[in-house]
């Protein structure tokens, strides 16, 4: 897979369940979000606060991302999963998926938030990577990441 392909982003739908399931028999992505079930599925296809969504390169499914939506309380998105296909991870993927989702969603906020487990040291990483800036202290066991957009 070309990680300099151009991604396609599509709302998750039922369909692409199965496929994203069994991307969780990798340890490190089970780990990270703790899987995926039939409860999950029917929450994200029935939530308004937030989507999540389906990322395509060459018509092979490449990632999963969720967002909750900017409110009027909370003038941001919030990124709740990111994910690559285990065979994939650490070719600039996520990268790019994460880039194309900001630009996708560049409408009604003036930044983004994501929160990372203290001890998800790789997905610090990344944020890190990717120009996010990490809170000096943790709260309730996780860092938040900020984008100013």
């Amino acid at each position: 897979m070309d990680a300099e392909a151009k991604c396609f982003i599509y709302k998750f739908k039922e369909e692409h369940f199965e496929e994203y399931n069994s991307w969780f028999t990798d340890g490190e992505l089970n780990q990270a979000l703790g899987g995926v079930d039939d409860e999950w599925l029917n929450h994200i296809l029935q939530n308004k606060e937030g989507i999540d969504y389906a990322v395509f390169q060459n018509d092979k499914m490449v990632g999963v991302l969720g967002i909750l939506f900017p409110t009027a309380e909370n003038p941001f998105y919030v990124l709740t999963n990111i994910a690559v296909r285990p065979e994939l991870k650490k070719k600039g993927l996520g990268s790019i998926m994460l880039h194309e989702l900001i630009q996708y969603e560049k409408k009604k906020a003036r930044y983004w938030l994501c929160y990372v487990a203290v001890e998800n040291r790789a997905a610090q990483h990344f944020f890190e990577k990717n120009n996010w800036t990490k809170d000096d202290e943790p709260e309730d066991g996780m860092y938040a990441f900020k984008l100013n957009i």
